[in-house]
């Protein structure tokens, strides 16, 4: 079967390569909510082209209200209920440091260039086109496929609640939205924000910050922050000599305009899974703005304490809650993003847990930290863990199917990032990037290779045919999850 199915994915690469660009050029970020479009104008637009796509395809697809796509296929004799496959439309924003347009699909040495290019339309594109080859190859299902295209993925999975309140749950699936070969363990996640009044001093310091922003999504580690002070002219020189001694000024710029500075710190973006693969520019600004002793003491009390709590290091260990384990490995915890304006000051964190540690005893310590400080937290969303057994049916054949496809046995694997496999019982975080590759999402310059664009729809399209297909015991999948 293997074989019919590459045949017709290669005789399709041309189209697909198009149609993954074509979808990629649409910048589909959470914005405000419209009639029909609960995540924006941009991102129903893209759910439309995708569900355009599908029906081109000869698929039976539907909008639900703008929260999620819907892509079925049942072919003769397919009954009972699907095998679900669960992607997204919506993406991060760009953020800074491309070096090409970052929603432009730019094809270009056998990679295509852009937002979402791994996480998570090409993965979406892919499945597309894997469900058109079982299609057109007449090779028989014996259960339906749905293929559910979530649209609020990145900002809370508010999708998945809409799904799962009017539709029914497949019983088992995949998620292609992470790593091959599989992940069988995601840490806990919990996004939280600190906020503190900053009261209106008559205290006339040297300096005064006006202003600090950084950071544009809480799960993207910020390559970019800025500060404006005002400085005074007795504070002016002290401000150029704590500059120069500043041992990391090579990634912080200032300029002077009479009595207003403004300073930018420069990082590196990476996913908030990873923080110590990226370079936080907002911790690196609190590092610097709280060494000024000449700004008002409650401004430096306030950065000292968020730097000492969450700025420092990305383990928790500046809170007290550095705590790891054999499954998942170690808690990470980072700042990504700030605002301080006007006498308001709100900083907002991202936090993954192992998956054998309790949330509650993290979350008082977090509690406790921050009152002893003056800060007020407030959770924002928090996700469980998640552990497949890697001995359940529905692991076994995925880590089959890839090895099979592959030839690789590299080990399956347990990650910080939180998939849909959270939202449903019994589904596995299946690819898209294989192992070796730049792990680019949510960075600057994130691509697909069209060869690993290629091969992944072939990864897909075997997985589909053996957990869906006649003659395999489907059932076994069902009601095996964690």
């Amino acid at each position: 079967m293997e074989a019919v199915l590459r045949n017709l994915i290669e005789g399709y690469r041309d189209e697909l390569i198009a149609d993954a660009r074509s979808i990629l050029r649409l910048p589909s970020v959470c914005g405000s909510p419209c009639a029909g479009a609960p995540f924006g104008r941009e991102i129903n637009e893209a759910l439309e082209a995708v569900l355009a796509l599908g029906r081109k395809m000869g698929f039976s697809c539907r909008s639900l209200q703008g929260y999620a796509g819907v892509v079925d296929y049942a072919c003769e004799g397919a009954h009972g209920e699907p095998l679900g496959i669960l992607t997204h439309i919506d993406v991060v924003p760009a953020g800074e440091g491309w070096s090409r347009p970052p929603f432009g699909a730019l094809l270009q040495d056998g990679r295509i260039y852009a937002r979402g290019a791994v996480d998570d339309k090409g993965p979406l594109v892919a499945v597309l086109y894997a469900m058109r080859a079982l299609k057109e190859s007449g090779l028989p299902l014996a259960r339906p496929v749905r293929h559910i295209i979530g649209c609020d993925e990145e900002s809370g999975f508010r999708c998945m609640e809409y799904y799962l309140k009017h539709e029914d749950p497949p019983p088992f699936g995949f998620v292609p939205d992470t790593e091959f070969p599989l992940v069988f363990a995601e840490k806990g996640i919990c996004q939280f924000r600190v906020c503190r009044t900053l009261t209106c001093s008559t205290e006339k310091g040297a300096i005064e910050l006006l202003s600090l922003r950084g950071g544009g999504a809480v799960n993207v580690v910020p390559a970019e922050a800025a500060a404006h002070l005002r400085v005074t002219p007795p504070g002016q020189k002290l401000l150029q000599q704590a500059y120069a001694a500043f041992a990391k000024r090579e990634r912080l710029s200032l300029l002077a305009e009479g009595e207003t500075v403004e300073l930018r710190a420069g990082g590196k973006a990476a996913h908030a899974s990873m923080p110590e693969s990226g370079e936080n520019a907002v911790a690196l600004l609190l590092e610097f703005l709280k060494g000024l002793s000449l700004l008002p003491a409650e401004t430096v009390l306030f950065l000292k304490s968020l730097h000492e709590l969450f700025g420092g290091e990305s383990g928790g260990r500046g809170a007290g809650i550095a705590v790891s384990d054999g499954e998942s490995g170690p808690l990470t915890l980072s700042l990504n993003v700030i605002e301080v304006d006007e006498g308001f000051a709100e900083a907002k964190l991202d936090m993954r847990y192992p998956v054998t540690a309790e949330f509650a005893p993290l979350w008082r310590r977090l509690t406790e930290v921050c009152a002893a400080r003056g800060l007020e937290i407030h959770p924002m969303q928090h996700k469980e863990p998640l552990f497949l057994p890697q001995g359940s049916p529905l692991a076994r054949t995925l880590l089959q199917v890839y090895r099979d496809v592959t030839g690789d046995d590299s080990p399956p694997l347990a990650i910080g990032g939180g998939t849909y496999s959270r939202a449903m019982k019994n589904f596995a975080a299946f690819g898209p990037l294989l192992p070796g590759r730049e792990k680019l999402a949510h960075q600057a310059d994130e691509y697909i290779a069209t060869e690993d664009l290629m091969l992944m729809t072939m990864i897909y399209a075997e997985a589909i045919y053996r957990l869906a297909g006649a003659g395999n015991e489907t059932d076994s999948f069902a009601g095996h999850g964690p």
